[in-house]
């Protein structure tokens, strides 16, 4: 598994981003993306920064333009993150299937390494003792990302896996990137973030931690409706927008054809 093949979906993604641009919001639109795409590509290719001719390139285009244009690269991003981690997952099946339980640049990898060197292991364990390992966190996309989106991404992920299996077969090939036009499709129409921002409007607790609201700020027991209940059935009667109706099931007998019930 190379890393051409990551390349490759990325360039298949792009490709049927830029048809669905066009088609959507008009060859002007395609032309000023491709433009500003081929500014920046050359100015990191030249060890330049590209802010000053990306200026140029947006000085004189409408403000309807330069919003397709933003959504059009934070599709392509979306996508080609897409492409990498299913390379990324492609690569660990392929060191599982060879047999091998160290990845590249992992941590088993790394100590079999060292472990190998010419460094001895008081030097190994010196130059260890004195690294730092910390962790990050921080708020993640997908915490405001639509779930439509996050649906339409992970078909996009199955059916360029699949496309790698039947890759021999121009007809197959033909028909799966059609579906992925498809999605990409669906995501242009779609919004990248939730429009407004989700909120609570009420809370249902146990009775018994009703004690516990006192602790709460008041800003929040004055904007969110907290309700204490006992049992299940409590529950269902304030979740439920409409009441359950009785149902009554009647056992039919198909081998009759005369019975209309």
């Amino acid at each position: 598994m190379s890393d051409i093949e990551a390349g490759d979906d990325i360039r298949l993604l792009g490709r049927i981003l830029g048809e669905v641009v066009s088609e959507q919001a008009g060859t002007q639109v395609f032309e000023l993306v491709e433009q500003v795409r081929r500014t920046a590509v050359d100015g990191r290719r030249e060890g330049r920064s590209p802010i000053g001719p990306l200026t140029d390139d947006l000085s004189d285009a409408p403000i309807e333009a330069v919003l397709h244009l933003v959504r059009a690269f934070g599709w392509l991003a979306l996508l080609a993150n897409t492409a990498e981690d299913l390379h990324l997952e492609r690569r660990r099946r392929l060191h599982l299937d060879a047999g091998s339980t160290e990845r590249p640049g992992g941590v088993a990898a790394t100590v079999t390494s060292l472990l190998g060197s010419e460094h001895g292991p008081d030097e190994v364990a010196l130059a260890l003792g004195s690294v730092s390992i910390a962790p990050v966190l921080t708020a993640h996309p997908t915490e405001v990302r639509r779930q439509t989106i996050l649906d339409v991404v992970e078909r996009i992920a199955d059916l360029l896996e699949y496309r790698s299996l039947v890759i021999d077969s121009s007809s197959a090939v033909a028909e799966v990137e059609s579906e992925i036009r498809d999605e990409v499709l669906t995501l242009w129409q779609t919004a990248i973030l939730r429009l407004s921002k989700l909120r609570v409007n009420d809370e249902v607790v146990p009775k018994e931690n009703e004690k516990d609201l006192v602790d709460m700020p008041k800003k929040i027991i004055d904007e969110i409706k907290i309700t204490p209940v006992e049992f299940a059935d409590e529950v269902l009667k304030i979740a439920l927008t409409k009441e359950l109706k009785k149902t009554e099931w009647v056992e039919v007998d198909l081998s009759k054809k005369d019975d209309k019930s």
